[in-house]
């Protein structure tokens, strides 16, 4: 959030957006409405998600849109049961699929557009396993490029590590 108002600053956007923690943003936010709201790898993390969805949503405009991502079920690493340490250390408290997420959308009165499956095997691994992540480093430029490709044929063949919901308010 920080680094996000700093960049927000220099770039002269500060009368067009708005970044908040989630208790800076409850007492900011009392009766104002966002025609955009992003909650990005936030959900996993809070006990009550589908008050919190709730909560976006009422400070929704009308056809205003939330976009929510956050980490899959359906990861390879998570059904291998390799993700255990990581989600403790990070704090996540559960993991999603399409089908939680259309539910917990629609349980807010929000209408799903699109979700879309994100980042294969070879970028989570680079974050679950830890020496992998030493390599991060050097994966940069034309390189950078070759595994994002990569990395994206792995999602049909082994499954997606994130999910990215676009839902509108009804």
């Amino acid at each position: 959030i920080y680094l996000a108002k700093k960049s927000s600053a220099l770039m002269n956007l500060n009368s067009l957006v708005n970044f908040y923690t989630l208790k800076e943003g409850l007492r900011a936010i009392k009766d104002k409405k966002f025609n955009l709201i992003l909650c990005l790898e936030v959900i996993e993390h809070v006990k009550e998600d589908h008050k919190l969805i709730r909560f976006l949503s009422k400070h929704l405009e009308k056809n205003g849109v939330l976009i929510v991502s956050t980490p899959s079920e359906n990861a390879p690493l998570y059904r291998l049961g390799l993700t255990g340490n990581f989600d403790k250390q990070v704090g996540h408290l559960r993991r999603y699929n399409m089908r939680s997420l259309n539910e917990i959308m629609k349980d807010s009165d929000l209408k799903v557009l699109k979700i879309y499956k994100f980042e294969g095997l070879i970028r989570n691994s680079l974050f679950v396993v830890p020496y992998l992540g030493f390599f991060v480093k050097f994966i940069r430029g034309p390189i950078s490029n070759v595994v994002n490709l990569v990395d994206k044929l792995t999602i049909p063949l082994f499954g997606e590590s994130d999910l990215f919901v676009v839902s509108t308010k009804k």
